[in-house]
């Protein structure tokens, strides 16, 4: 039932209009806002606490606006965006029926998100939360209901989300998923990628003739041209994998 409802979720999204494109602007997201506000007169309301800071998050990888209803589920957002291996991120996607306590129960996840090598489902939570009792079980009976499902499922919380430096990266990619990449910095990227599986992005520089320099390479991995190593501050002692044709995003 559960696999059902992920088929009917990928079959109507919006991402198919655009994913054999790279030319989504940020005049576009403008439109895709103004037309999220216009249908929420027509939605069922998500519940939410009063005095809490929604909004939204314009998807490089899935080409389109994710509603976010914590700055901690934003913050999750862009660095599930600026990671190599998500393709893909659904927002409240499904409810999922579990038993816990004697009692069934529902659940609906905050994100579904589509790897380069298979599906998880994160739930996004203050450190805080799992702190209360019962609260850890519970999860882990959701995790247990979603294994048995075939899937995997993760709490993620301000401790992984918000790690240095890798958030710090994540964000500074986030600032250039939009820009535009000259098609002599892509030629020139490919042709030293056929030539070199891995090198720093000062060497990168240095080959290219300083023609490619680090807003080349933040634009490139938000294309999924190549990949950064964001487990350290960037650097010209970044490391940088190239990518073959049939690997790129």
């Amino acid at each position: 039932m559960l696999e059902a409802q992920i088929q009917h979720l990928s079959s109507n999204t919006s991402l198919t209009r655009y994913q054999q494109s790279r030319a989504c602007t940020p005049q576009f997201f403008v439109a895709e806002i103004r037309r999220e506000v216009m249908q929420q007169a027509f939605r069922s309301p998500v519940s939410r606490s009063c005095g809490r800071v929604v909004g939204y998050w314009s998807s490089r990888k899935s080409h389109k606006l994710i509603q976010w209803e914590s700055q901690l589920e934003r913050d999750c957002l862009i660095r599930l965006d600026a990671d190599p291996k998500v393709r893909l991120i659904y927002e409240q996607p499904f409810p999922l029926r579990y038993q816990f306590d004697g009692r069934q129960r529902e659940h609906i996840p905050d994100f579904l998100v589509y790897l380069s090598n298979g599906r998880k489902v994160v739930e996004v939570k203050p450190k805080v939360n799992l702190e209360i009792d019962g609260e850890q079980e519970r999860f882990e009976a959701i995790k247990n209901e979603f294994k048995a499902q075939g899937l995997d499922y993760e709490v993620l919380t301000e401790v992984e989300i918000r790690k240095e430096p890798e958030f710090s990266n994540a964000k500074l990619v986030s600032r250039f998923r939009y820009h535009h990449l000259p098609s002599s910095a892509e030629v020139l990227l490919r042709k030293i990628g056929s030539q070199h599986r891995q090198l720093e992005a000062g060497e990168i520089e240095f080959l290219s003739g300083n023609e490619i320099r680090k807003p080349t390479l933040l634009t490139a991995h938000s294309l999924g041209l190549l990949e950064l190593d964001l487990g350290r501050e960037f650097s010209a002692k970044t490391i940088v994998s190239f990518l073959s044709q049939g690997e790129e995003k």
